[in-house]
């Protein structure tokens, strides 16, 4: 797989994750943009859209280390589970905003948090076995 396809996959996902994250909030029956809840759910949406800005950030620096413009089945499919669980982030945001004291919705909001960075480190681990000339990508799994 070219490496251009795959980076222009996952701009093409995030972009629409982001968008589809702020489209879940509605507007309140009351109309009260001030409650309690909105602005409980506008704290969890920016948290959101700050933690997907960072995880295709570190997506994108990860992928820079491979020299090659040719991707293997192995990154190309450990980016797709990286992307898999990015899209869950609109209904895990959504869940955790409308039952603030769900202990499921607060796991699954969660989750969908750690999971991308774990596999993201699992990445770094690959490309840096398979290009194993890279300082800078060996001390930031450290």
């Amino acid at each position: 797989m070219n490496k251009s396809r795959i980076e222009a996959l996952t701009d093409g996902i995030f972009a629409v994750v982001m968008t589809l994250t702020v489209l879940e909030f509605k507007v309140p029956e009351d109309r009260n943009l001030f409650s309690p809840n909105v602005l409980l759910m506008l704290l969890i949406y920016v948290t959101t859209f700050v933690a997907l800005a960072s995880i295709w950030n570190s997506l994108h620096h990860v992928m820079t280390f491979i020299k090659s413009n040719k991707i293997d089945e192995l990154i190309l499919w450990s980016n797709h589970w990286i992307l898999l669980i990015v899209c869950l982030f609109p209904f895990s945001t959504v869940a955790h905003a409308e039952h603030p004291n769900s202990l499921t919705a607060s796991l699954a909001y969660v989750s969908t948090y750690l999971i991308p960075w774990i596999s993201l480190i699992v990445l770094s681990q690959i490309i840096y076995k398979q290009y194993n000339g890279s300082a800078t990508l060996r001390k930031r799994n450290l």
